[in-house]
């Protein structure tokens, strides 16, 4: 729904090269993370609202995977509008959002 997703080189999608992604139905994508940000700041983060295994950051994006997709559900109601480095912070489910990129 609008927001340009995909567009200037910030596809939710394959275009990040996440390495970590196994099981997307248990993997959360982030987005407007501030630039500087590392992954264990991330983690760290995730860990207070789920049971987060790891975490990655790219730029100003990133995914956290969870022990199970209803973790990750869980994670996406509490980390979206969640502030990190001074960012208000955006969450969804990755399987939803690389099929919207596409």
């Amino acid at each position: 729904k609008g927001g340009g997703w995909g567009q200037g080189g910030n596809s939710w999608g394959g275009g990040n090269n996440y390495t970590k992604i196994q099981n997307p139905e248990k993997t959360v994508w982030i987005g407007n993370i501030a630039a500087g940000t590392k992954f264990q700041e991330l983690l760290e983060l995730a860990k207070q609202v789920g049971d987060a295994k790891w975490a990655e950051v790219r730029k100003t994006t990133g995914v956290i995977g969870f022990t199970s997709a209803e973790e990750a559900a869980s994670a996406v109601a509490s980390l979206n509008g969640a502030q990190l480095g001074g960012s208000t912070l955006e969450a969804d489910l990755w399987a939803k959002a690389s099929k919207q990129a596409s």
